[in-house]
């Protein structure tokens, strides 16, 4: 029976835990901040971190979402926007190293899409996560592995919508996430729903306002669905999980923006359902897959 490590890295917390017989077991919480100022560096500290998780067991691989960009042989973190200390950083060495375990370090929202996959049964086939936080990121698994392009990036939030010009955190203008992920919806809250709460906004929403939401995030999960024709798309993220969030409307303006009668007519959308380890078992599995 095999002992995986999935690690979770996140801007406040880090999380981690081990895989066995399907369910994460041990999860532990710590604070990044303490992590990540380690005399030695970032990299150091997480190294030593999961280095006292891991005292008197031995693991057979170890996986880590990272929430920023990895390097295509997944050796290097090139950029992680809220973790600066991990940018440019050999960070699969430095903890293979510590832990003496293959290590396996990954994007988090790849991790995601490798965990809800795993639960919902789709280990075959195409897959796009599509994961609607405070950003909009995704990832493509074919029958379980990564699709990778040449500097492995898969950012369709950063896919422009033709016709719209606001401003993006990327440095663009007219980028779906501008739209609909959540620094959006908070702005759409304060413009226009103030005496609201984010939590409400989906059911805050004007009839225009809903129609222009789904209008948008519809567009590009069209784009997606006509260049890939996945078996499934994961909706994921706290977004997809609020009150309120447009699944009907959202899946029958998609069917009208595909070809028909495919992909319209076997389009796929499930929403599955996070939890507090769902990081550290996506990181786990693809840790586990990646192994075969």
């Amino acid at each position: 029976m095999r002992n995986i490590l999935g690690v979770d890295v996140g801007g406040t917390f880090v999380r981690m835990g081990t895989l066995k017989n399907g369910k994460v077991e041990n999860p532990v919480k710590r604070s990044s901040a303490e992590i990540f100022s380690h005399p030695e560096g970032a990299a150091a500290g997480l190294a030593q971190a999961l280095a006292e998780y891991a005292a008197g067991t031995q693991f057979d691989a170890v996986g880590v979402g990272i929430p920023g960009t990895v390097s295509r042989d997944g050796e290097r973190v090139l950029n992680v926007p809220n973790i600066p200390g991990l940018n440019d950083t050999p960070l699969r060495d430095a903890l293979t190293d510590a832990l003496k375990a293959p290590v396996f370090v990954e994007n988090d929202i790849t991790m995601l899409t490798a965990g809800d996959s795993r639960r919902l049964d789709l280990d075959s086939g195409v897959v796009f996560g599509c994961y609607i936080g405070t950003g909009l990121g995704g990832s493509v698994l074919v029958d379980g592995k990564l699709l990778r392009g040449r500097s492995a990036l898969c950012e369709p939030g950063h896919v422009p919508i033709y016709g719209l010009d606001r401003p993006c955190g990327c440095g663009k203008s007219g980028c779906a996430e501008a739209y609909v992920a959540g620094r959006a919806l908070e702005r759409l809250l304060a413009e226009k729903y103030p005496q609201g709460h984010i939590s409400e906004i989906f059911d805050l929403m004007s009839e225009e306002d809903l129609t222009e939401y789904v209008d948008i995030l519809a567009h590009l999960l069209a784009t997606t669905m006509q260049l890939l024709d996945p078996d499934a798309v994961i909706m994921g993220g706290g977004v997809c999980a609020m009150s309120g969030f447009p699944r009907e409307k959202l899946l029958e303006r998609l069917g009208e923006l595909c070809m028909k009668p495919v992909p319209a007519s076997t389009l796929n959308l499930l929403y599955p359902v996070a939890s507090d380890v769902s990081g550290i078992y996506g990181a786990a599995v693809f840790a586990e897959g990646s192994l075969i």
